[in-house]
């Protein structure tokens, strides 16, 4: 299953490098910014999860993994809400897609012979 659309972000930026070193600045702090949004909705501070979805939807879009971007953008959503359910439902699906981003990217640095950390 393909998390992030390449053609798209070939197409936007055209330069593997760029491309390369852009993935590399996403994943390197993916697995902190993850830790910083479930502690934030552990401890239902949901302006505090609003903002960090809300940039996690956005570099999300930069580097074409649309379907994150959307799951960011839901949980942006149930944080605006402040649907402790409905934020429980879009963490779970946010964690599912940013598993296989995560996937994607280490396997492209890798065989770019780059390293994700």
């Amino acid at each position: 299953m393909k998390c992030i659309d390449y053609e798209k972000l070939y197409s936007r930026f055209g330069d593997k490098d760029l491309i390369r070193t852009m993935l590399g600045i996403f994943i390197g702090d993916f697995d902190e910014r993850l830790a910083k949004m479930k502690t934030l909705s552990e401890s239902s501070d949901f302006n505090g999860l609003y903002k960090a979805s809300h940039a996690l939807k956005g570099a999300a879009g930069t580097i074409g993994a649309s379907q994150l971007a959307f799951c960011a953008a839901t949980l942006e959503n149930a944080a605006t809400e402040g649907k402790e359910d409905s934020i429980r439902q879009a963490w779970s699906a946010l964690i599912d897609e940013a598993d296989c981003v995560k996937s994607e990217v280490e396997i492209i640095l890798h065989e770019a012979g780059m390293t994700s950390s």
